[in-house]
């Protein structure tokens, strides 16, 4: 009998880029203070749900491994691994811009850039089967893809097809232009 297991994202703590509204994709812009006690509060509120938590990754980014390592403290879990994979898109030449400063096509490019289905897609491709002994029939994913200025959310279901997993996309929530620092006060509000 497989019992439902859960994957839970949990976007980086607030850094100053975020703050300042820049654009900060895969430069390693570090937590600031707020990003600390933003990390402290789901730290919080994941060991007052009293469930059992196994495994704890993260992006290699410095503000990613701090939220993770902040986290893991509270939940009694080491940071396990990092994942190249899991690094922020790239906006290359754009990052450190101001999003409210960006016009036309760059403007277009950074607001088009998130599409949370492809990306879990992308990162199975990369994995290969490596993905098939880390989730089980029944799990579920909630995909988060928090950038550039908007915020998307697929759920996506673990399957079972011809005796294969498959994945099977449940549910997507609309396209919110909610993003860095208004995502992060939204979220820390909730």
């Amino acid at each position: 009998m497989n019992t439902p297991g859960r994957i839970v994202l949990i976007r980086h703590g607030q850094t100053d880029w975020n703050l300042e509204e820049r654009l900060q994709g895969a430069t390693d812009v570090p937590l600031n203070d707020a990003g600390r006690e933003q990390a402290r509060v789901v730290a919080r509120h994941l060991h007052a749900e009293a469930l059992g938590w196994d495994v704890l990754v993260s992006s290699p980014l410095g503000r990613a491994v701090e939220t993770a390592r902040i986290i893991g403290e509270a939940l009694g879990l080491e940071l396990a691994a990092t994942y190249d994979e899991l690094v922020e898109r790239s906006f290359g030449p754009l990052e450190g811009s101001r999003l409210a400063g960006l016009e036309g096509a760059a403007r277009e490019q950074v607001l088009s850039a998130g599409e949370p289905q492809a990306a879990v897609y992308a990162w199975l491709a990369k994995a290969g089967d490596r993905w098939r002994k880390r989730l089980k029939l029944n799990d579920q994913l909630l995909v988060c893809d928090v950038g550039g200025g908007t915020t998307d959310f697929t759920l996506i279901a673990v399957t079972e097809q011809d005796g294969d997993l498959t994945l099977t996309r449940l549910a997507v929530g609309e396209h919110i232009l909610l993003g860095g620092d208004n995502m992060d006060l939204a979220l820390a509000h909730a």
